[in-house]
């Protein structure tokens, strides 16, 4: 086998191993991670610097939207931050303020069901 032909066949492997690739496999690592499992965010809180990205991934069979609050428990929609509609076994992110302060909490809810998670509201607070 000569050089070329090895090098052909080497990225050819190569190709199509990484096509079977999760796409969430590299997110479920990601330190901003929430799943959205059994009607819950699991974990419900997290803690992010200004500007970062927490990824959301839909593993409930439902679909979900995530949408900011002002409060706990108000479900008013403030408009800060939105997902798309989430899909089971799909993932959506939002992206945290970059003018958000340390120390600032931020709210968030499932605008699709409000009614029906066992969690239905999650914090995240700023720290640097």
């Amino acid at each position: 086998m000569n050089k070329l032909t090895l090098i052909s066949f080497l990225f050819l492997a190569f190709f199509l191993l990484s096509c079977g690739h999760d796409k969430t496999e590299a997110i479920d690592d990601s330190l901003y991670t929430i799943t959205i499992l059994d009607h819950m965010f699991v974990p419900d809180t997290v803690t992010v610097p200004p500007g970062e990205t927490i990824f959301f991934i839909n593993r409930d069979g439902m679909p979900h939207q995530i949408l900011s609050q002002s409060g706990e428990n108000l479900f008013d929609d403030t408009g800060l931050f939105e997902s798309e509609i989430i899909i089971d076994g799909d993932t959506s992110y939002i992206n945290v303020p970059e003018d958000a302060q340390t120390g600032d909490v931020l709210f968030f809810y499932d605008g699709l069901l409000i009614e029906t998670m066992h969690t239905p509201n999650g914090i995240i607070t700023i720290e640097l």
